[in-house]
């Protein structure tokens, strides 16, 4: 999206309201690269703006075949809105990846740990009694 067209911007609600499409499917229009939008919350609302809505109807009607260079425009929009989500993404979390490391960190080192005291073959021969110290328990 453009910067005036991110100034611009109204709710999926707002944009069904004008159009006389659904919420729901502006938003599949979006998801799918068909029109612009941008996802402001990290997995909550998506917005768009009029204009966009207003072309894509406006292109529906006079449908023509898409050209190689619809195609690119249309894969390129699509990059860009994932890229958008993982920056969002990323922003949103950016407090938590810390925490997130310390986790991993503690899990490789308890699984570490479970796994050398399990496999270790100097505790084996420490907890085992000696064949000598079996005999004596049992001489009354």
């Amino acid at each position: 999206m453009t910067n005036t067209d991110e100034k611009n911007l109204i709710s999926l609600k707002e944009a069904a309201a004008l159009t006389g499409y659904s919420a729901d499917y502006i938003g599949q229009m979006i998801r799918s690269g068909k029109i612009p939008g941008k996802q402001v919350f990290t997995g909550l609302q998506w917005m768009t703006s009029a204009q966009a809505i207003k072309d894509y109807r406006q292109a529906s009607k006079t449908k023509k075949p898409e050209t190689l260079s619809d195609k690119f425009k249309l894969k390129r929009r699509k990059l860009f809105m994932e890229l958008d989500i993982l920056r969002l993404f990323f922003t949103t979390f950016k407090s938590a990846i810390p925490l997130l490391i310390i986790v991993m960190i503690s899990f490789v080192a308890l699984f570490t740990f479970i796994v050398f005291s399990i496999f270790d073959p100097q505790t084996e021969t420490k907890n085992s009694p000696s064949s000598s110290e079996a005999i004596e328990s049992f001489v009354f």
